[in-house]
């Protein structure tokens, strides 16, 4: 017996929300099925312009504008108007989104118990992701 062929692997993509760092209504999208050995290479980069150009990737998309209110570009180039605590957060919320993190009350769990399943871990609560800001704690 051969297991039929399914369709293409989705293209996943979930928000990230950036409220309770201090930065209210920004959002960006997550590429949250994208293949691991691309998402292997957060730890592997060499160079600045190498993880911008990988985080555009990731983060296909943010609504992020600056302190005139005038939209960042998705761009190389649009780091450069970003505070780095907004980076930080970006990324480490990006890891934790990939490791099925979406409600507040998860991240500790998820944390305690790395091989823990995802249908045991959960919340009472809608509330995005809280990580704590220091990305070394993750």
């Amino acid at each position: 017996m051969s297991l039929p062929t399914p369709p293409a692997m989705p293209h996943k993509l979930d928000p990230i929300y950036f409220d309770d760092a201090g930065f209210p209504g920004f959002i960006c999208l997550a590429w949250t099925s994208a293949p691991l050995g691309l998402t292997d290479s957060l730890a592997k980069i060499q160079s600045e312009q190498e993880g911008r150009e990988l985080l555009l990737r990731l983060i296909p998309e943010w609504n992020f504008v600056d302190e005139e209110g005038e939209p960042i570009p998705h761009t190389v180039e649009g780091f450069d108007k970003m505070p780095q605590l907004l980076v930080t957060q970006m990324m480490s919320r990006y890891k934790l989104v990939t490791l099925g993190v979406t409600q507040t009350g998860e991240v500790e769990k998820k944390l305690d118990d790395p091989f823990a399943k995802l249908s045991s871990v959960g919340s009472n609560t809608d509330k995005p992701i809280t990580p704590d800001p220091s990305p070394a704690s993750i």
